[in-house]
C-alpha cells in the first residue's frame, strides 16, 4: 500500500501553520523560532513537492514507454451548446 502523497503534501503546510501558531515568543518580542520553523516547514513542503513531481514523472515513463494513443479523429467528442434562458 502506497503513502497517500498529496494528501501529505497539502497537510504538511497545514500542521505547520498550528506548530507556527502554538510558539511562545521570545521574551524581547521577536519572534525568531516562529520564523524559522515556518521557513523549515515551508522548504520541507518544497522539498516533497520535488520529489512528488520528479517520481511520478520516472514512473508514468517506465509503465507506459512511447505509448501512443492513435489518430485524433479516433477520440470521441461531445458537442454542448450554451442556451440562455429566456
Amino acid at each position: 500500500m502506497s503513502l497517500p502523497w498529496l494528501t501529505i503534501l497539502f497537510l504538511l503546510p497545514l500542521l505547520g501553520g498550528l506548530v507556527v501558531a502554538i510558539l511562545p515568543n521570545r521574551q524581547d518580542g521577536s519572534a525568531e523560532t516562529a520564523k524559522r520553523a515556518a521557513l523549515l516547514v515551508s522548504l520541507l513542503t518544497l522539498v516533497l513537492a520535488i520529489v512528488i513531481a520528479v517520481r511520478f514523472r520516472q514512473t508514468a515513463a517506465i509503465s507506459s514507454p512511447k505509448k501512443r494513443c492513435g489518430s485524433v479523429s479516433s477520440v470521441p467528442t461531445t458537442r454542448s451548446e450554451l442556451t440562455a434562458w429566456g
